[in-house]
């Protein structure tokens, strides 16, 4: 499916298509629907992909080349140092995506992060997006830990105030310094611009 290297995206569409994934996820949730993240992201980027001119690409091949696409991305650079140091000092690491296990691992390896190294959860599990908190509640369960014992580190800030709504510590990680946290929100407890940075708060070094 090579189209996707072939159709050069602007920033603004594909902010635009991520808006249009988590409104129609979000939507469906809320409605009692669950819709895997692939099928929801297949049917946005075809769309714009017929919008640049590629008019015979369907959800399907769409939704592999995205996959693909991710498999290959390359996450920030302080992520493996900072998760490392983390799991060095005996903190528990996990991550839970709105996309899949198998593409979280390997952007996770990639930081150079081993597969024993963390646990994955992804919302096909519970059935239930980020930011319900069933897809918490499910990862906490299955981490045999209450509420209070976790933090939840994200770049998005419902997932942080959804985390704090259900009783969890949450750390914000501001990647442009334009976006700061919303005031209408729950206030995470720590803001900070990299994973090594948030180290560095934990831990107090």
């Amino acid at each position: 499916m090579p189209f996707i290297n072939h159709i050069v995206f602007s920033v603004a569409s594909s902010q635009l298509w991520f808006a249009e994934v988590l409104r129609d996820a979000f939507a469906a949730q809320l409605s009692g629907i669950f819709v895997p993240f692939k099928e929801i992201a297949g049917y946005h980027l075809a769309k714009l992909s017929r919008k640049a001119g590629k008019s015979d690409v369907n959800e399907q091949e769409a939704a592999a080349a995205l996959a693909n696409a991710w498999r290959e991305a390359q996450p920030y650079p302080d992520a493996g140092p900072g998760l490392a140091r983390l799991n060095k000092a005996g903190i528990k690491v996990a991550a839970l995506t709105n996309g899949s296990i198998e593409i979280a691992g390997a952007v996770l390896q990639r930081a150079g992060l081993a597969s024993d190294d963390l646990t994955l959860f992804d919302i096909t599990q519970p059935r239930a997006w980020k930011p319900s908190q069933d897809s918490y509640t499910f990862a906490l369960s299955r981490m045999n830990l209450q509420p209070h014992e976790v933090m939840m580190v994200a770049a998005h800030p419902w997932d942080c105030s959804a985390a704090l709504r259900l009783g969890m510590k949450a750390a914000y990680i501001q990647r442009d310094e334009e976006a700061t946290f919303p005031s209408f929100l729950n206030q995470p407890q720590l803001v900070v611009r990299s994973f090594e940075e948030l180290a560095s708060a934990l831990l107090q070094k």
